[in-house]
């Protein structure tokens, strides 16, 4: 396997649009048009909200992953007057050994008191980033504070196609996500980091439709949201030559194909990119949302401001 240790971030296709290329940064500004309709038939408002990106560890208050409670409340009341009503954060749970070093058990509690906080002080929906087959490598992620962690350094890329592995994977989350299932949503990234050399379209189905089940068994109603970014066959590319391009068009639609195939829509909602129509197959409208890049998901502070007046 070719690919540095470093993930690249460069880009070598034409379709992406330049707010894409400012998700590198800490708070990236993010919009979800959920015009479909909610549960129940009612439409939910859009939401305007930011992602907080907790990957480096740099010094207070400069990474989020040094904030206080205190700091939080600060930075919700900001967001909250300029317009947000939504806020995307990376635990970087991906990263946290077993056994839990105290650092990371501390950390896990205060982001439970911080969903709570933008629920109950800014009525702020709240919602989780994970990769999608990251998990830690124990023996060195122990040797740092979550604070002081370096991603890079204890990572590793769990092989979908290893029921075993992807049980242990699954079990550890579940454990991780537990304190935080007051959360409103979960969206999994496709990739940077994530994937596998050689994995195909079904592989990362499959990872979806288990997160699936293990939301439902934490807490029914949790929204999974698949975050379409540089694409599963893409990132898989990159780790066996160590280049890095998009997913073609025709990788990205079949996957969302692939999504709505009759085993995946048994289970609940599937909706392609820029599609609102609810499917008749589907009965959960927190089943399955998606998040495309090329769709604008992602928007730079300007234009978030001059498109929608803050």
């Amino acid at each position: 396997m070719r690919a540095t240790s470093r993930e690249s971030r460069k880009t070598e296709t034409s379709w992406i649009t330049p707010a894409v290329r400012a998700i590198g940064t800490l708070a990236v500004a993010l919009t979800l048009a959920t015009g479909s309709p909610a549960q129940g038939g009612e439409t939910r408002e859009k939401l305007v909200g930011m992602y907080v990106h907790q990957h480096w560890p740099y010094h207070h208050p400069y990474a989020a992953r040094t904030w206080t409670p205190e700091d939080w409340h600060g930075y919700a009341d900001g967001l909250h007057r300029l317009g947000y009503n939504a806020v995307l954060i990376w635990p970087v749970i991906e990263t946290m050994p077993e056994p839990l070093t105290t650092s990371d058990r501390t950390n896990l509690r205060k982001l439970a008191r911080v969903i709570d906080l933008l629920h109950q002080h800014f009525n702020m929906r709240v919602y989780i980033a994970l990769c999608p087959n990251v998990i830690a490598k124990d023996e060195v992620a122990s040797k740092a504070s979550f604070q002081q962690r370096h991603f890079f350094y204890c990572d590793a890329r769990v092989d979908p196609s290893d029921p075993a592995a992807m049980a242990r994977l699954l079990e550890r989350r579940a454990r991780l996500l537990a304190p935080l299932k007051n959360m409103d949503g979960v969206a999994i990234i496709d990739s940077d980091p994530g994937g596998y050399p050689g994995s195909g379209n079904e592989q990362f189905v499959n990872l979806l439709m288990a997160h699936r089940k293990l939301l439902d068994r934490l807490r029914p109603g949790i929204e999974l949201c698949y975050w379409m970014h540089v694409g599963w066959l893409g990132y898989g590319r990159f780790y066996e030559t160590g280049t890095l391009s998009f997913s073609t068009e025709a990788e990205q639609t079949g996957r969302s194909d692939a999504l709505e195939s009759s085993e995946s829509r048994a289970l609940g909602r599937c909706q392609r990119p820029g599609v609102r129509k609810k499917s008749r197959d589907c009965r959960a409208s927190h089943y399955l949302q998606l998040w495309p890049d090329r769709g604008r998901a992602f928007v730079s502070h300007v234009q978030l401001r001059r498109e929608h007046r803050l």
